[in-house]
């Protein structure tokens, strides 16, 4: 359980289980969804076909728009969708500090 927040630690505690997952299963990227999004899933999987590399040739790639920090120097990932390459989100999850996120 993690509670609503931006730039608490939601985001980070979701790609540290996601880059998890990633390994387990041997998946390229990482997405985030906001649960009132509904995603045009042939014009996706038309689009991670079409355009983005598989591992080892899509290092530290990221989909999506950005926002500066309400609080603190930093620029955070945010929207109804954005994706990651599975060792951003693993950078991302378990190597940034805290103070860095």
């Amino acid at each position: 359980n993690v509670r609503e927040n931006m730039e608490d630690g939601k985001s980070t505690t979701y790609f540290k289980y996601g880059s998890h997952i990633a390994k387990t299963y041997g998946l390229d990227f990482v997405a985030k969804v906001d649960d009132d999004t509904v995603i045009a899933m042939p014009l996706l999987l038309e689009f991670i076909d079409d355009d983005l590399p598989p591992a080892p040739y899509n290092r530290r790639m990221y989909g999506g728009s950005f926002v500066p920090s309400r609080e603190v120097q930093h620029i955070y990932a945010q929207g109804q969708f954005y994706f990651m390459s599975s060792d951003l989100a693993e950078y991302v999850g378990n190597s940034l500090t805290s103070r860095e996120r």
